[in-house]
């Protein structure tokens, strides 16, 4: 299987013609589709909202590839525990209690990684029988490249277009058929819109270009300095934490080195509405929050670094690992006083409850760009390290540089990079945009 992803074609050149590969994303896309042809019709402007859901639904030039990759590189007795482990429990009918567990992870292995069973856990520094990289290490499967244009850098610009083509035709037409301040605010709220994802897609572009420019490390020959470096979450010093999420020992999750949790209450208002009817206004509040980490031991196959992951301050655990949902909070002390303190303080009904982890556990796959330094001789002593391997005697910490911004993140070079928009998708395409809607102020 690892054949196949070397044989894969990781450069998705200038235009990749990307398309859901998900019942959720065909659905979207689909009903984006409608609107978009429909707007050909009644207006372009509900054609520019049509192919913006397509843009959305459209996946990056590599996922549905790596997602296939994924499903027949694992063993069969992997993916069925993910099978049964993923979906939706409910656990009690009665208090609207449920447990929702993603069942695909976007930021899993690809490729088979080392289980437990076969670390070095005497020397958990030393390289891994043979002293190979893991079978997704970018020096056996290479650095994909993200095409230019993908699914959702067209149905973004056309859906631009659109926008721009429908308030042009809004404004232009007489004017007893539209309120002038109307299109003005359309206007500014589009641009300001655009410019918003412009420079947000400009800080997260530059951070993606690092990535793809930097070339990562063996951790056997890693020197002094600021490396790109792939791996595997092994414990070291500590170990692993059990963290009870909302303090439940019902909601743990174990075999934990960094975690961050919610907790949220739905918490619901009567408004008055202008014609003197009443109605009910209901929103999510986050009541509670807690994050912890440890220091861990990044290991590629072909040695192990310890990471001080407390001193990243860029970093990403993925997607959700597990939510849990109740309609009251299980510790009845806990319930009793944080909604009386919620009436007091904030008002309104509390309807739900729900907790929601993002967790870096043992086992997973890291990517991270960080600072290699010398660690003390008490450091080393303490942790018998061996002096004539120079990757023994070094640790990582996520301190910047100029021009570098160290980060750390779950999921591995070829996961990340996966999921990756282009520069012009993500920068020039809502500029574009946005220059479109100052344009037309002309016509005001």
């Amino acid at each position: 299987m690892q054949a196949n992803v070397m044989e894969m074609d990781l450069d998705r050149g200038g235009f990749h013609f990307s398309l859901p590969y998900t019942l959720g994303g065909w659905i979207l896309w689909g009903i984006g589709l409608a609107l978009g042809l429909a707007g050909l019709v009644i207006s372009l402007l509900l054609s520019a909202m049509g192919f913006l859901l397509m843009a959305f639904a459209s996946p990056g030039s590599l996922e549905a590839e790596l997602k296939k990759m994924r499903v027949g590189a694992q063993p069969q007795e992997v993916l069925e525990a993910k099978a049964r482990e993923g979906g939706t429990e409910v656990t009690s009918w009665w208090l609207g209690m449920r447990t929702i567990t993603p069942s695909n992870d976007a930021n899993d292995w690809i490729l088979p990684a080392p289980g437990p069973a076969v670390w070095n856990n005497a020397a958990p520094y030393d390289e891994d029988e043979g002293g190979q990289p893991i079978a997704e290490h970018p020096h056996k499967v290479g650095t994909p490249q993200p095409a230019t244009i993908s699914g959702f850098g067209l149905w973004a610009l056309v859906s631009g277009i659109s926008a721009i083509v429908g308030m042009y035709m809004l404004l232009d037409a007489p004017p007893e058929q539209i309120e002038t301040s109307d299109p003005v605010i359309f206007l500014v709220l589009g641009a300001v819109i655009m410019l918003i994802l412009g420079v947000m897609g400009f800080f997260k572009n530059r951070m993606n270009k690092q990535m793809l420019d930097t070339p990562t490390s063996l951790i056997r020959s890693v020197a002094v300095g600021y490396p790109e470096l792939v791996g595997q979450v092994r414990p070291v010093g500590e170990g692993s934490m059990s963290v009870d999420v909302g303090h439940a020992s019902h909601r743990r999750v174990e075999r934990v080195v960094a975690y961050r949790w919610t907790h949220e209450v739905y918490r619901c208002h009567t408004v008055r509405n202008d014609d003197g009817s009443s109605s009910e206004k209901c929103n999510w509040d986050e009541v509670e929050s807690q994050k912890g980490e440890l220091p861990f031991i990044l290991h590629d196959g072909t040695g192990g670094l310890k990471i001080e992951t407390k001193t990243f301050k860029r970093r990403d655990w993925g997607q959700q690992i597990k939510r849990w949902e109740s309609n009251h909070d299980n510790n009845i002390g806990r319930e009793l006083f944080g909604h009386i303190a919620s009436q007091l303080l904030h008002g309104g009904r509390i309807k739900k409850h729900r907790w929601t982890v993002w967790a870096l556990r043992l086992g997973d796959p890291v990517y991270l760009l960080g600072n290699t330094v010398s660690r003390t001789d008490a450091e080393i002593d303490a942790e018998g390290m061996v002096r004539s391997k120079q990757h023994q005697l070094l640790k990582v910490v996520g301190e910047d540089a100029p021009g570098v911004r160290a980060e750390i993140r779950r999921g591995t070079e070829l996961s990340n990079i996966g999921r990756m928009r282009s520069g012009i998708e993500m920068v020039a395409i809502p500029f574009v945009i946005m220059l479109g809607f100052i344009g037309l102020f002309a016509l005001i």
